[in-house]
């Protein structure tokens, strides 16, 4: 009797031991591996990890096209749902070193494989004017650099917005093989400010994803120049 209550508590101990030395459930960004990751292009370009409920910590960073991202947000869940993990950069007029977008923590990263246009700031080409000063109801138009995206482009707008941030118009263009046009709005007020314009499109997938299992970018394009509405 004694022998075999001797051998139930042996037996028990090595299942604890055995269930101790079970590997435990991913935590930070190797929990995100099913998730999604986005790559937005534009003068500010953001690469985001859609609904990502694990609260990362503030090991998380990334780079894209070898530029180090600012981390904005670190996921974890809300009330309702989860929040994007996400950071962005400035690459207007910066050269990129290399086509990869890349997120990382103390313990994974993940890759992202793009041609390597994808990632580049779209730098405008002016046609209609001499200069980047606009009246009220004047037509301008725009030269984009990658033609291929404004016949793929489901809709395209242009924004202004004044040096405080305050947006005095957003219109819809018209595209055209390799240009966009538009129409400054008559009541548009005469300020210095930014043009931006927007594209949408349907998601790309990236060449290559390495440590996530989908990787693309997204159906948003930007770009923007320095401009001024004439009085």
């Amino acid at each position: 009797m004694r022998t075999g209550v001797v051998a139930s508590l042996l037996l028990s101990a090595c299942v604890s031991v055995e269930s101790e030395s079970e590997p435990l459930p991913p935590t930070g960004l190797a929990a995100l591996a099913a998730a999604r990751l986005d790559v937005s292009p534009g003068p500010t370009a953001m690469v985001s990890i859609e609904r990502a409920c694990e609260q990362l910590d503030d090991s998380f960073g990334g780079s894209y096209g070898g530029l180090p991202l600012t981390i904005v947000q670190y996921g974890g869940a809300t009330s309702r749902s989860c929040a994007s993990a996400y950071g962005v950069v400035d690459i207007a007029g910066r050269e990129l070193a290399h086509p990869f977008v890349e997120l990382h923590d103390r313990e994974t990263t993940m890759i992202a494989t793009f041609d390597p246009p994808t990632l580049a700031d779209r730098v405008l080409a002016l046609r209609s004017h001499a200069e980047w000063r606009f009246a009220p109801g004047e037509t301008v138009r725009l030269g984009w650099p990658r033609p291929g995206e404004l016949a793929a482009a489901v809709d395209a707008y242009v924004g202004f917005v004044k040096p405080d941030e305050v947006h005095t118009f957003t219109v819809h263009a018209t595209l055209a093989a390799d240009e966009l046009s538009f129409v400054v709005p008559a009541t548009a007020p005469a300020s210095d400010g930014t043009l931006l314009i927007g594209l949408s499109t349907s998601p790309t997938p990236a060449l290559a994803c390495e440590g996530i299992s989908r990787c693309e970018l997204t159906g948003g394009i930007g770009a923007a120049h320095a401009a001024s509405i004439a009085p």
